[in-house]
């Protein structure tokens, strides 16, 4: 019976050590490197927590299938949990992966026509970095890292991916192509960017010291709050966007080559500029000073100026002015 008990007690302490290795179990390529892809990977889902107690300076984990497998329909690669002292990476082609949370000093997430899940980074990370191209689903990014950068390209118009950077943050930064994305800076991040390009549909909401966001051929959402120091939005026309921007900071800049665009300022701003070169361009302005391609006014109340510019009203202006000096002549010489 004591012989029976000493056995079983083996095999389970045998398959508890194998079904920990088969779900963290890594290639050491070096001493301070930690390894993990589909052939160390037995027992799918794979879990790999790596730099924890093991102090290695690198971690990765490698989820690529190859063309024409059927790896892709089996959810391969777990998360990833990282602590290694140098840097991060999680590379997901054709493969899903679940999550990476990172506290390297540099982390970076790849994902190639299947899903990556969430990506956070924690204070101590300097660079973190996630590039997506057509997933399958949403992505999400929460930075708490010194630049934060979002890559996202080519994705279904049913869902978006999302990018948050928190207090902590210098550079805030999220580019997306053909795609649906949403981007928040939270208040205490010094510089926040958002770039659209080719039929993207995107949101950002900025408490951030200084918002920027670019649309070309886009639809494009802009919101900044009382915080922000300086708030600006660029649409470039190739093929005509529909951009808007609500401002409630110091200073409010919209700037227009073409398509919709429409701007709207409150009270607490002290300077809003719309400058429009071609296309539809609307303002509703409660500023202290409100400027426009036509001149300055300054204002108490709401002022709307829906136009169509074609030409800069200050060339109207003196236009106007150059043609009442010659009626002024040719009456004085008829006389």
């Amino acid at each position: 019976m004591v012989l029976l008990v000493l056995v079983l007690t083996l095999v389970t302490s045998i398959t508890a050590v194998d079904s920990a290795t088969n779900i963290t179990s890594c290639i050491s390529l070096t001493n301070n490197e930690c390894l993990q892809n589909l052939t160390s990977c037995l027992q799918p889902p794979c879990l790999l927590s790596c730099g924890g107690t093991s102090h290695q300076q690198t971690c990765i984990q490698d989820c690529v299938a190859s063309r024409g497998s059927n790896l892709s329909e089996i959810y391969q690669c777990d998360a990833l949990e990282c602590q290694a002292s140098q840097s991060c990476s999680q590379m997901c082609y054709r493969i899903n992966c679940k999550s990476l949370t990172c506290t390297a000093k540099d982390c970076n997430q790849e994902c190639h026509r299947n899903g990556c899940g969430k990506m956070v980074c924690h204070k101590n990370v300097t660079n973190c970095t996630q590039a997506v191209y057509n997933p399958e689903n949403a992505q999400i990014m929460e930075c708490n890292a010194k630049s934060c950068n979002q890559d996202y390209t080519i994705s279904s118009k049913t869902f978006s991916s999302e990018l948050t950077c928190f207090s902590a943050v210098e550079s805030c930064t999220q580019n997306g192509k053909s795609a649906k994305f949403n981007l928040k800076c939270l208040s205490g991040v010094k510089n926040c960017t958002q770039r659209a390009k080719l039929l993207s549909n995107t949101n950002m909401q900025c408490d951030g010291d200084s918002c920027e966001q670019s649309c070309s051929s886009s639809t494009c959402n802009m919101s900044c709050s009382a915080s922000v120091k300086e708030c600006t939005q660029f649409e470039d026309w190739y093929f005509a966007s529909v951009v808007t921007m609500n401002c409630d900071a110091d200073v409010c800049t919209q700037k227009c080559d073409g398509g919709q665009c429409n701007l709207t300022c409150s009270s607490n701003v002290k300077k809003c500029t719309q400058i429009c070169k071609k296309g539809t361009c609307s303002t509703r302005c409660n500023a202290e000073i409100c400027l426009r391609d036509f001149g300055i006014s300054t204002t108490d109340g709401s002022t709307s100026y829906p136009t169509t510019p074609t030409v800069s009203s200050k060339s109207s202006g003196n236009f106007l002015t150059f043609c009442l000096v010659l009626i002024s002549l040719v009456i004085s010489t008829c006389t």
